[in-house]
């Protein structure tokens, strides 16, 4: 090429394209049968077997001769010559075929630019190639080949010298040439025919595989779901079980009478556990078999878990020792991250004697990351409890209302984070869980900035719209609004709360997600905007589904079951967000 290079134009050639231009030269030199030689050089490959085949072919009859120069042991050629061409020299990135006959002299040839990124497959190789049928090119380019076989074997130099008298670099025949030029483009767009059934295939191939990946994904989160079922009925109803027999108690005392206000307030304050606790574990089944992507951002870890463990050791009642440094940050879902160290801190109290401390500590982790250990004091995991310790349903601590779906979403959690969760260490000492997540190298980060919660957030006779078409729920939300200092009116239909709201203004709106006449949540919101502008600003959506599958403009979303105190705090947080 680089005797060439400004004679001639060059296009970036794939070696499969020149592999078959190669092949239109050669058959036209068999079809026609012309007396010549052939001059070619390539690296050998797993093609070579193949190519000396149709050399052998080619060098028939005995007025024809093949000399084949490539890199690397070409074996047994039989009456193919070859020259091995040394690694050393400028050959070894070229790629060519020069053909001598007596009807006309061609050469194709291109040189490997390395410059380029090796490709997956050795034939979709480019080169800066061309071909042409300039007599005074190709005998330059024969020249080439003279002196690469004196440096090498010039013993052999008579073979090429032979071929090159006999059969002299001569124009060709326009005739010829134009022949040369339709085979070419006839190689060329059944090339690009068989490109495009391949991609075609291709493309079908990808859509299947698509739709298997798509099958097998769900048939995995139904096995997962068939293989939980059992666990969870049985989970489930033990605390359905309890609050049906503590109901079934408050009816038989009630016919006895002997009911004091005590006793009430005991058996209300089971229903209302029992309840809360089958409301996580509902939730805690559904996140684990559902998959979702995480919201990932940068989060400076030192202020984030001083607030965390603040407000977990306010609710567990137990001392957290916190030691990280400060500035170091992770890329982290910030509600995922909450859930996993709650979890965590929550287990790590259970576990630990009254009276001693829990710890985290934060500290540098493998494959840059950042590695969050939560420590307790307890007496270890159990040897029989460490097989299945991050599997559902998998808990000592059912008694207080554990569900055993804790430590599997956590792992889950983690995961879907470029994370890990694992048990660390455990002995008679205590054990240690260490999370870990990418750490993020950045010396800015946002500021956090959450409220204290305000325990008080009574009404003060604001008027309130319950919309919900479960006549129980319905009557209960007002009753206990009402007993709070709300002024409420409830409704079960859209058509009713479109009534309503026609009648009076409303300060604040509890909307179930789902109502049973049909109507859609967005629907009966924009009905409700136009009426009463602003409205939208002061509703809450209660919903049993996944905050995750409810569309991102509705309003904030309160996931049954919730305690009044949530209840009444999200209403006052609407009417505070409104003024």
């Amino acid at each position: 090429m680089e005797v060439a290079a400004s004679r001639v134009d060059v296009a970036s050639l794939s070696k499969a394209t020149l592999t078959d231009l190669s092949h239109v030269l050669e058959n036209l030199i068999i079809e026609h049968e012309l007396p010549g030689a052939v001059f070619t050089g390539f690296q050998v490959g797993r093609n070579w077997v193949s190519e000396l085949e149709r050399y052998e072919r080619l060098v028939q009859p005995a007025a024809r001769s093949v000399a084949v120069f490539a890199s690397g042991n070409l074996g047994d050629t039989g009456q193919v010559v070859g020259f091995e061409v040394a690694k050393d020299s400028p050959l070894t990135q070229e790629w060519f075929i020069i053909a001598l006959t007596e009807w006309f002299c061609c050469a194709l040839f291109g040189a490997d630019n390395p410059a380029q990124p090796s490709p997956a497959e050795e034939m979709d190789r480019l080169f800066d190639a061309t071909w042409t049928f300039d007599p005074a090119l190709v005998s330059d380019l024969c020249e080439v080949l003279r002196r690469e076989v004196l440096a090498s074997d010039p013993t052999r130099i008579g073979m090429i010298d032979d071929a090159i008298r006999r059969f002299p670099p001569r124009n060709s025949s326009p005739v010829f040439e134009a022949r040369f030029h339709v085979r070419v483009f006839e190689t060329l767009e059944a090339g690009r025919r068989r490109w495009r059934r391949e991609l075609v295939r291709s493309n079908e191939v990808q859509e299947r595989l698509q739709q298997a990946n798509a099958e097998a994904v769900r048939l995995e989160r139904l096995a997962s779901a068939g293989g939980t079922a059992a666990s969870l009925a049985h989970e489930l109803n033990n605390p359905l079980a309890a609050i049906s027999l503590t109901a079934e108690v408050m009816l038989a005392q009630a016919d006895t009478g002997a009911v004091d206000a005590a006793t009430v307030q005991l058996w209300a304050h089971q229903l209302s556990a029992q309840s809360v606790r089958s409301g996580r574990m509902i939730r805690g089944i559904l996140d684990l078999v559902r998959g979702s992507e995480a919201a990932l951002e940068t989060i400076e870890l030192e202020p984030y878990l001083q607030q965390l463990t603040e407000e977990a050791s306010h609710a567990l009642r137990r001392r957290i020792t916190l030691i990280c440094p400060p500035g170091v940050s992770v890329l982290a879902d910030r509600d995922r991250l909450r859930h996993i160290v709650t979890n965590l801190l929550e287990n790590a109290v259970q576990a630990s004697p009254n009276g001693s401390s829990v710890m985290i500590t934060v500290g540098e982790g493998d494959d840059g990351h950042l590695d969050i250990l939560v420590i307790d004091s307890g007496t270890g995991v159990a040897d029989q409890v460490m097989p299945t310790l991050f599997e559902p349903f998998q808990t000592t601590h059912a008694d207080t209302g554990g569900t055993g779906l804790g430590l599997a979403l956590s792992r889950r959690f983690a995961e879907e984070q470029a994370g890990r969760l694992a048990l660390q260490s455990t002995g008679p000492t205590g054990s240690v869980f260490v999370l870990s997540l990418p750490r993020v190298a950045t010396s800015t980060y946002p500021t956090l900035v959450e409220s204290p919660p305000d325990e008080n957030h009574a009404g003060q006779g604001q008027r309130v719209l319950v919309v919900d078409d479960d006549p129980d729920v319905r009557s209960l939300l007002g009753h206990l609004l009402r007993q709070s200092g709300w002024e409420v009116w409830t409704v079960g239909s859209a058509e009713h709360a479109l009534r309503s709201a026609t009648d009076r203004a409303y300060d604040a709106v509890v909307m179930d997600y789902r109502l049973g006449d049909g109507s859609t949540t967005a629907t009966l919101l924009q009905a409700l905007e136009v009426i009463r502008p602003g409205i939208i600003e002061r509703t809450i959506i209660i919903s049993g589904s996944l905050s995750r599958e409810l569309s991102e403009d509705l309003p904030p979303v309160l996931l049954k079951p919730f305690s009044r105190a949530e209840l009444e705090a999200a209403i006052a947080a609407r009417i505070q967000h409104f003024r």
